[in-house]
């Protein structure tokens, strides 16, 4: 999570509203699962959730180990290209919890 002199959680998830494809990255910044949504936000928050001091705080203990989390959202006309695009990732990245029987 993020630490002191780093960014800390946005108020809100970033392209919350959007349709697209999200990395979760370990503490050395590897890509440890990737994933797609129809609504980025709402697939988040089945993940995290702040805290009272506005940190986050796990929902899922599937996650633990995450430390960054990235996102790419796509136009709404184009919510289709989500899953070839995770497909593709998933196949060329290769994270280590995007197998069967993990996450």
């Amino acid at each position: 999570y993020p630490s002191a002199n780093e960014y800390g959680w946005p108020t809100e998830y970033p392209n919350c509203n959007s349709a697209g494809i999200y990395a979760m990255l370990d503490c050395d910044k590897n890509i440890i699962y990737i994933g797609k949504s129809n609504n980025l936000g709402y697939r988040l928050s089945s993940y995290f959730a702040y805290d009272e001091n506005r940190g986050c705080r796990l929902k899922d203990s599937r996650v633990e180990g995450v430390k960054y989390l990235i996102t790419f959202a796509t136009k709404d006309s184009e919510k289709y290209a989500c899953s070839s695009l995770e497909e593709y990732l998933i196949s060329e990245l290769t994270p280590k919890c995007n197998t069967i029987g993990v996450y």
